[in-house]
């Protein structure tokens, strides 16, 4: 299981890595601003991939300061994993 918030430039390498395997389950958090980066990989990603924009969000870990409902919602995500 992993949880990545906000990827950054050298992920898509480290993701494509992992397309196959059924017991990752990517969660991709991140801002409306920061959209462009993480919405390429939505169209191609494996149905186990769950992306969650959050409008108001910040980057990385900063999503939790920026949209506190944000930390509940990951925190729900991991326990049905």
């Amino acid at each position: 299981m992993r949880a990545q918030c906000t990827p950054g430039q050298r992920h898509p390498r480290a993701w494509n890595n992992v397309r196959g395997s059924p017991r990752v389950y990517p969660l991709w958090v991140f801002s409306t601003a920061e959209r462009g980066f993480s919405a390429q990989f939505i169209d191609a990603a494996p149905s186990a991939w769950t992306f969650d924009e959050y409008p108001e969000g910040a980057h990385g870990t900063g999503m939790f300061a920026a949209v506190p409902a944000s930390v509940g919602e990951v925190a729900d995500w991991i326990a049905t994993r």
